[in-house]
């Protein structure tokens, strides 16, 4: 005897935080930004932020109306890249452009789409920190760093965890801390394929395959 089993031709992808079923992976990926509070659309005019681009799409429609001197064209396409000012209608687009104008940093290889970011970068390499913390005098090379460290002083924690009420001061952190709830891990390994949540688990694990050690110790000169 034999028992027939019918099996779901459409598991979907649930989410751990709220349990809803999306029908893919991608849109699981888009669901999630709800819980995150991320919003990658932004309105070049009015700095206003969407989740979606047909959210910014629509908004955009706010300006048109608004810009009667201006053709149709020339206002819905307000997403102007600041190097070219070739225009798009969609930041997404606009995005893919700038990696056209990519910016490398020649000391670690990282890319940017715009040079100022860069040269605010080299500040790392450099040790140049100009922004000084008026209560402990700590410095920093970037004022978005200093906004932050400020709010260690404050107790402020802006972004909280919908899943456990888990509270944190960067959004970087919150959106790491997510993943123990999703379960995803985007930093894989090009040699063993293992996965990991966070890109610092990656690069220790990275140094078994390469073997390099680069902790000495300054009384017995052992590397770790």
């Amino acid at each position: 005897e034999y028992e027939i089993i019918e099996l779901d031709p459409n598991p979907g992808y649930e989410c751990l935080i709220c349990n809803k079923t999306l029908s893919s992976l991608p849109n699981l990926r888009r669901h999630n930004k709800i819980h995150t509070g991320e919003k990658p659309h932004e309105c070049i005019i009015c700095n206003k932020r969407f989740l979606y681009p047909k959210n910014l799409k629509s908004h955009l429609k706010i300006h048109t109306k608004e810009c009667s001197d201006m053709s149709t064209d020339i206002a819905e396409k307000a997403l102007k890249c600041t190097q070219c000012d070739k225009t798009f209608l969609y930041i997404g687009d606009l995005n893919a452009h700038h990696k056209e104008h990519t910016h490398t940093c020649t000391y670690c290889d990282k890319p940017f789409a715009q040079i100022g970011n860069l040269r605010k970068h080299l500040r790392t390499h450099a040790g140049v920190k100009p922004y000084i913390c008026n209560i402990c005098n700590k410095a920093f090379p970037q004022s978005q760093n200093l906004k932050y460290h400020y709010k260690m002083h404050t107790g402020e924690k802006s972004y909280k965890c919908n899943a456990c009420d888990k509270a944190f001061v960067h959004p970087t952190a919150l959106k790491v801390h997510l993943r123990t709830h999703t379960g995803e891990k985007p930093y894989e390994c090009t040699v063993c394929e293992r996965a990991f949540a966070k890109s610092v688990n990656l690069k220790s694990h990275m140094r078994t395959h390469t073997g390099e050690k680069p902790y000495e110790c300054t009384v017995c000169g052992v590397r770790f």
